[in-house]
């Protein structure tokens, strides 16, 4: 809630959007990126958004976010 601004069952990594000091951390296990597409709640967890894996990490980049890819 302190940065991405998310109640707990919403959070997700659209939420960096609300880290404007960017504080947090971004932690992605490498096995997620063997898939064709990822999904993930828009903030809210009644709905789910699925995009490509390559745009995902598009997404992160743009984040500005300290991103660490590791084997989980």
């Amino acid at each position: 809630m302190k940065y991405l601004k998310l109640t707990p069952g919403s959070v997700s990594p659209f939420g960096l959007i609300n880290d404007a000091q960017k504080e947090v951390t971004v932690v992605v296990d490498n096995q997620l990126l063997t898939y064709q597409n990822l999904a993930f709640h828009p903030n809210i967890n009644t709905q789910t958004l699925a995009l490509k894996t390559e745009d995902f990490q598009k997404y992160l980049n743009w984040t500005g976010n300290k991103i660490l890819y590791l084997d989980l």
